[in-house]
């Protein structure tokens, strides 16, 4: 065989190994796809382009770490966490998986394991600034006050521009405070305290909180007001309805209290009392859309209602 023949030999070899492979989609093709896919908020159809990824390369870590992604915008926590265990398996020193399965982690309220991953990130990239700040929030829910505005230091440190760690840190820095107080608190600092646990949803020590606060000033509205909230939190509607009256006593223009008067009724099935109170917000506050949209909706219910009770009238 000469020369040229086994160059001819070779080119047609190479053609068709190219029009058998073309067409093909690779791994990396895939887990590109499943990123387009989640760009756009089809969030299921991108796991399943990782999935695809995953499927014909198993060892590659970024479409298990994307998936995790996914997963967790889908409030699939405990899904996403096992995700990124897989990526973490091929590449254990990935400080963004660590980072985003401690946020996971913090969203199950699983704040010790959120900060062993944390700190996972930051020993591997110790610039990593939403590492720093994701654990600050881990603290500051644990009530470790101290680490945890160290923490978010940290995150302002290597990035002057988070403001969202800065916001973060005044909660700590002004429970610290309040905790090293020797003087009593007075109603506004118990009131400040009712709020922040209520951050946390901690809505029953919230309750306790507000009530030292109107213990001390009978008169804060707002106090009363935040108190009806934490209750109807607890699904406790008719002491709700109760504290929003006291603060309606004290000051009948605030529209919020008046919404909030109306979503409390109104999930006790008193849809005409409800749909007054909404009623009364917009005359307060016509901008006050929140409290037009859902009156919308109780009047549709209030319908319904009425309809069935003709049903069963006609019925009997």
């Amino acid at each position: 065989m000469n020369r040229n023949t086994i160059l001819i030999c070779i080119y047609i070899a190479l053609t068709l190994f190219c029009m058998q492979t073309q067409g093909q989609t690779t791994a990396e093709d895939w887990n590109n796809k499943g990123g387009t896919l989640f760009e756009s908020g089809q969030f299921n159809e991108s796991i399943a382009a990782y999935d695809k990824a995953i499927e014909i390369n198993p060892q590659y870590a970024d479409p298990w770490y994307n998936k995790g992604n996914a997963l967790s915008f889908m409030g699939r926590y405990q899904d996403a966490i096992e995700a990124y265990n897989k990526s973490l398996e091929i590449n254990s020193l990935d400080a963004d998986v660590w980072n985003n399965k401690g946020i996971a982690f913090k969203h199950l309220e699983r704040y010790d394991e959120a900060i062993q991953a944390y700190d996972r990130a930051v020993e591997i990239n110790p610039e990593l600034a939403n590492a720093w700040y994701g654990k600050g929030i881990a603290l500051d829910f644990q009530g470790r006050y101290e680490e945890a505005i160290e923490a978010f230091d940290k995150a302002i440190e290597i990035d002057p521009q988070f403001e969202a760690a800065r916001i973060a840190k005044d909660l700590p820095v002004y429970m610290l405070g309040l905790q090293n107080a020797t003087e009593s608190h007075n109603a506004t600092e118990w009131y400040i305290i009712g709020q922040a646990l209520e951050m946390k949803g901690k809505h029953a020590e919230a309750i306790e909180a507000y009530d030292e606060a109107i213990r001390m000033d009978p008169e804060f509205a707002q106090a009363w007001s935040d108190r009806g909230n934490a209750l109807d939190e607890l699904n406790r509607s008719d002491e709700a309805v109760e504290a929003y009256d006291k603060a309606l006593e004290i000051d009948p223009q605030d529209a919020w209290t008046w919404y909030h008067k109306g979503l409390a009724l109104a999930s006790q099935g008193e849809y005409d009392e409800s749909i007054k109170a909404f009623d009364k917000a917009l005359e307060i506050d016509p901008q006050l859309e929140s409290a037009r949209e859902v009156k919308s909706i109780v009047v549709q219910a209030r319908a319904l209602d009425f309809a069935s009770l003709k049903v069963a009238y006609v019925t009997v």
